[in-house]
């Protein structure tokens, strides 16, 4: 897949600020066009090209993201991304390990499905230069700090999902936080409401370990068996499905 395969169609962003007490929704799309359209486009590729995405599928009793999802219109994509958003938001607010995002829903279009990206954009700190005059007219150069701004294209995100709008699957990357007292996957298990298989690079981790446990013990003094057996094991897993579709 290359990215500009990704069209993107229609977007919109919420303010999730859990300093605030409240979302604060917009009330009307974005203009996709030029630094935006790439800068989503970006932030999508490198989540459904990279190897931690796990696939789930919603528990279709219990999600109420699901009902949402199911009668999602493009054409009325602000009232429904508002109530995608007010979902999360009630769950961020009331564990305040949550960190507070900007909140994009994002349609976009790639081999001719169509799909529901939610990009959780975690706020991050980061210092620019401010230029002030003093009252003598003198240039007054300082550096400042912000604590909200949001991370770069070449950032990937921590927290996102991607919902195909044909058969409601779901491929998530996701952070665990503390929810009453136990951390625990939130968006899959309390906002989603779905449940989510292993991605394949947490699969690939695991038997690696597995298998350097073995190499240490029988192939200490053969280091390129052990890579052998590492590239091996990758084939196996991307060749024979163990990864997500």
């Amino acid at each position: 897949m290359e990215q500009d395969e990704i069209i993107i169609r229609k977007g919109i962003v919420h303010i999730l600020d859990g300093e605030l007490g409240y979302p604060v929704f917009s009330e009307q799309i974005l203009d996709m066009s030029g630094d935006i359209n790439d800068f989503f486009r970006m932030h999508i590729y490198k989540i459904i090209s990279g190897d931690d995405m796990k696939k789930c599928y919603f528990d279709e009793e219990e999600s109420e993201v699901y009902g949402i999802v199911k009668s999602f219109d493009e054409e009325n994509m602000v009232e429904d991304s508002k109530k995608i958003a007010g979902k999360l938001y009630e769950i961020m607010n009331s564990n305040v390990t949550i960190p507070s995002a900007d909140f994009a829903a994002i349609t976009f279009q790639l081999k001719s499905v169509r799909y529901l990206a939610l990009l959780k954009m975690n706020y991050k700190e980061s210092f620019v230069h401010m230029t002030q005059s003093s009252e003598e007219g003198a240039n007054i150069n300082s550096i400042i700090k912000y604590q909200s701004t949001l991370p770069s294209a070449s950032t990937k995100l921590s927290e996102a999902v991607v919902i195909n709008l044909e058969d409601y699957s779901i491929r998530i990357i996701e952070k665990k936080y503390e929810i009453n007292g136990e951390k625990c996957n939130y968006l899959s298990e309390v906002f989603l409401k779905c449940k989510a298989a292993m991605s394949s690079k947490s699969k690939l981790d695991i038997v690696t370990r597995a298998v350097e446990q073995v190499n240490k013990k029988h192939f200490a003094d053969k280091p390129v068996a052990q890579m052998e057996a590492k590239r091996i094991i990758k084939e196996e897993i991307e060749e024979k499905g163990m990864a997500p579709n």
